[in-house]
């Protein structure tokens, strides 16, 4: 499944937008009315493709997607959707994958979505979601919004990037397992997102200096084992 965020100042724009996608199985992470605070944004986060309007407060869509693609190194699919017809050479200079004008037809964004490589190559095998069953019912948790995983005793808790924290079934192998290449492990009770980590560092200890995960965007820093070090340094330069 493909994930997307929204960029637009039109709230009404963004709601019909977000059910178009969710009739698509697209799952929006996130939505934005200002393009600052969504490259701050995308800077610690990876998504698949970005909704972006054209009119926007403080800067344009089209100096916002700009500004992206002078950090991005992702393959992320840049779609316009705007009222105004008249930047369409431009945002396709930008290599912007289309150019949909508002109100978005349902038909016209699902010929877009076909078109992106990224839409045939999600199978239905591929890992979409933590499903977690709670007092009021089922809720469905992209993994994109996942910051950790951790073993207590003889359960697992997952941290999400809204700071709520879910008990899961199975262990933290079988998770291990489920994200592959999503997760890498720093210690035997905690795995972490890769997009989440943001740096290795040393703290000072009782026990002396020790190394520790830096967590991007939050104050959190996850202690690594003696075991996990070397591979954890070796998957970071990697990044």
């Amino acid at each position: 499944m493909l994930s997307a965020i929204i960029l637009d100042d039109e709230v009404l724009a963004q709601e019909r937008l977000k059910l178009l996608l969710h009739e698509n199985n697209v799952v929006v992470l996130e939505t934005f009315s200002n393009a600052k605070t969504a490259l701050k944004w995308l800077q610690n986060h990876q998504v698949d493709i970005i909704f972006v309007d054209i009119r926007l407060p403080e800067i344009s869509g089209i100096e916002f997607v700009q500004q992206f693609k002078q950090f991005n190194i992702q393959d992320t699919a840049i779609i316009f959707s705007t009222a105004y017809d008249e930047f369409a050479v431009e945002a396709f200079s930008l290599n912007a994958k289309d150019y949909l004008l508002k109100p978005v037809r349902a038909s016209r964004l699902k010929e877009t979505l076909q078109r992106i490589p990224q839409y045939e190559q999600h199978t239905n095998n591929e890992f979409h979601f933590f499903t977690i069953q709670l007092k009021t019912g089922w809720v469905k948790i992209p993994w994109q919004k996942v910051i950790y995983l951790q073993a207590e005793d003889k359960s697992v808790f997952l941290l999400t990037t809204d700071n709520n924290r879910y008990e899961l079934s199975k262990t933290l192998t079988y998770w291990e397992e489920q994200l592959q290449n999503k997760v890498i492990r720093i210690h035997r009770n905690t795995l972490v997102m890769k997009h989440m980590l943001e740096s290795l560092t040393k703290t000072e200890t009782n026990s002396g200096l020790r190394w520790h995960a830096k967590i991007a965007n939050y104050d959190i820093l996850l202690p690594i084992s003696r075991r996990q070090l070397a591979h954890v340094q070796q998957q970071f330069c990697k990044e």
